[in-house]
């Protein structure tokens, strides 16, 4: 009985300590409207890697408009953000390093459809990885 007990708890030790353990990388962003920085919810992104018309990765922005992507391999990455009633912005390219935790530092913002004003901000964002104070990135959309 001592040793079903014994492994019982060292498998459930085992499960707890592999659910624990973050495997790949992870982005994070938020994504707003454009004119009024309100956030944007169902936002497709999707993340390929290199010139692959595959993505590697999707996520969705909930009602706060944050999307967070896990489990990323190493790599170069470019990032579409698509929304049907929005113009589609493509970010690229981003090195995504092993076991990275990036955040964007500043929201995405997106604009309705022929309604960006030619005084829109650029499409730039500046990524960081929280609690390293010299990785940070700037992409910007490669449509400028």
């Amino acid at each position: 009985m001592k040793l079903l007990v014994a492994i019982v708890a060292g498998a459930i030790a085992g499960l707890l300590l592999g659910s624990s353990v973050a495997t790949g990388s992870s982005l994070e962003g938020t994504v707003v409207r454009g004119a009024d920085r309100t956030p944007l919810s169902g936002v497709m992104v999707d993340l390929y890697e290199g010139k692959s018309a595959q993505p590697q990765a999707t996520a969705q922005t909930d009602s706060r408009g944050i999307f967070v992507v896990n489990g990323l391999a190493p790599g170069a990455y470019r990032i579409k953000l698509s929304h049907l009633a929005y113009d589609p912005i493509v970010l690229g390219y981003i090195t995504i390093e092993d076991r990275a935790q990036l955040r964007m530092r500043d929201a995405i913002a997106m604009w309705p459809v022929g309604g960006r004003s030619n005084t829109a901000p650029s499409a730039c964002v500046t990524l960081m990885q929280p609690l390293q104070t010299a990785d940070e990135y700037t992409v910007c959309n490669d449509s400028h």
